[in-house]
């Protein structure tokens, strides 16, 4: 035990040994600086790790405000900061995570790489997800998922009957250059919901924009469609048919059933994730992860999008990109870069 008393650790007076002297023999005890020595270390380092701790604990509350997350993506800068931690949290700890599962009730599902391709699988999830009426052929719900040792958190499902419901293209521009957020795009053009679409850079959007029959940006020969018209979708990798929107990105993951691309491979990649998915009764599913420091890598995604019934599907723009907006509902996946374009959802009595 440290003293934290007594003739060891008192300040030495001018003329005194360099040593405090034992009141006994009047010897100096050798180990009196070790001792001193280590009782500062100690008590620095407490203080350090109570510091620590109260930061943590701060951050942790700042990161669930919605002020500060406002703050953060509207300054470039603190969003630069933000995005390179969040990246660098998920790159060092998602190996720790174990393995990845839906969670039903108090049981817990491990995701098999075989159901990529498990007949059985497909369509398995549709009864696990209850899903509210947000508007005329538009529903939205979630599927718990669960790392082995890590927390919860949700894959956020909004399902549009196409024939109740119409999707299109949204931007802020003529150019598809300028950037926003989903929300306030949404808010801008009444749209019920609406997700990011595909990948861009600072020249603006990577790959066809077709927006109420009107080309914003020519077709990428690497990238797979969704097209969208009255009353129906198509995802593939070609433009077979004439749509009034339409947008590109990449990978498709399902085409008919089966898994194509890249879908089976790059298993390490983990990423908050987007995606558009068709199922055989012709629904539109436009889904996006809430994790803020966790996601799935591009077969997780596959995987749930077979459970969830879906024939096919493409991966949207993820990471920082990815974000999903549902007007008066819970259900929200927070935004972090303002993006050029995205899909709107709305009720078939809107005419704008």
């Amino acid at each position: 035990m440290i003293r934290t008393e007594g003739p060891w650790l008192r300040p030495r007076r001018s003329g005194q040994s360099e040593y405090p002297r034992d009141d006994t023999n009047g010897e100096p005890i050798q180990c009196a600086r070790f001792e001193a020595k280590m009782y500062y270390v100690v008590n620095t380092l407490w203080r350090v790790f109570l510091a620590t701790v109260g930061l943590l604990l701060l951050a942790a509350l700042l990161w669930q405000s919605d002020q500060f997350h406002r703050f953060l993506v509207q300054t470039p800068w603190a969003r630069e900061l933000a995005e390179f931690v969040a990246d660098a949290v998920i790159d060092s700890h998602h190996q720790n995570l174990g393995r990845l599962g839906v969670v039903h009730g108090e049981h817990w599902e491990p995701l098999r790489e075989e159901a990529l391709t498990d007949s059985l699988w497909e369509g398995s999830l549709e009864s696990q997800v209850s899903y509210n009426r947000i508007s005329s052929g538009i529903e939205i719900g979630s599927v718990s998922i669960r790392h082995e040792h890590g927390t919860d958190f949700s894959l956020i499902v909004t399902k549009v009957d196409l024939t109740k419901a119409s999707v299109r293209v949204l931007t802020n521009d003529s150019l598809a250059v300028k950037r926003d957020f989903v929300e306030a795009m949404a808010k801008n053009t009444g749209a019920v919901a609406a997700i990011n679409a595909g990948f861009f850079d600072e020249k603006g959007a990577r790959g066809l924009v077709l927006k109420n029959g009107k080309e914003l940006r020519a077709p990428n020969r690497t990238h797979g469609y969704l097209l969208l018209w009255d009353e129906g979708a198509l995802i593939g990798p070609t433009r077979t048919l004439e749509a009034e929107n339409a947008i590109q990105s990449f990978p498709l993951l399902l085409l008919n059933g089966d898994v194509i691309g890249d879908s089976a491979r790059d298993m390490g990649n983990v990423a908050r994730r987007s995606a558009a998915a068709l199922t055989s009764k012709g629904d539109l599913l436009l889904v996006a992860t809430d994790a803020e420091l966790v996601g799935l890598t591009i077969p997780q995604l596959t995987v749930l999008l077979r459970g969830l019934g879906a024939r096919s599907a493409i991966a949207l723009d993820g990471g920082a990109s990815s974000q999903l907006y549902v007007r008066n509902a819970d259900y929200r996946v927070r935004e972090w870069d303002p993006i050029p374009v995205a899909l709107g959802v709305f009720p078939r009595s809107r005419t704008r």
